[in-house]
């Protein structure tokens, strides 16, 4: 009766080591840290962002950690160059000047897909 626990810790060691295992080769979870550098010019955000995203793999932008430097500018990066980067990247693509999104009444600050975004060129 006391071997029963054991029997069970090893099966669910060896099922976790399978899954981590499974992720890391389908590169949701390396075990290696792994980042993604960003370096972005502040009046080009579309630009570069697009740039960078498109010349990447699937796998690369599953990195652990997207690491932003703005404009060259150097510094330790402990969340805010990336926490402004997803900030004023949503407030661009959600924009209604460039076409894709729409407001949904006068008035209101929600937005929803443009009926005219399937006619906007797939460039910046």
């Amino acid at each position: 009766p006391s071997d029963v626990p054991q029997k069970q810790n090893q099966k669910f060691v060896r099922k976790l080591q399978q899954l981590q295992s499974l992720l890391d080769t389908n590169g949701y979870a390396s075990s290696s840290y792994s980042s993604k550098k960003f370096n972005l010019r502040r009046d080009h955000l579309l630009e570069d962002s697009y740039r960078i995203i498109m010349s990447s793999s699937a796998k690369t932008l599953r990195a652990k950690h997207i690491h932003v430097t703005w404009d060259q500018e150097e510094g330790l990066d402990y969340g805010g160059p990336q926490r402004e980067f997803f900030f004023k990247l949503s407030r661009h693509l959600f924009n209604p000047y460039y076409g894709l999104f729409e407001y949904t009444s006068h008035g209101a600050y929600t937005v929803q897909i443009s009926r005219f975004s399937s006619q906007i060129e797939d460039s910046l």
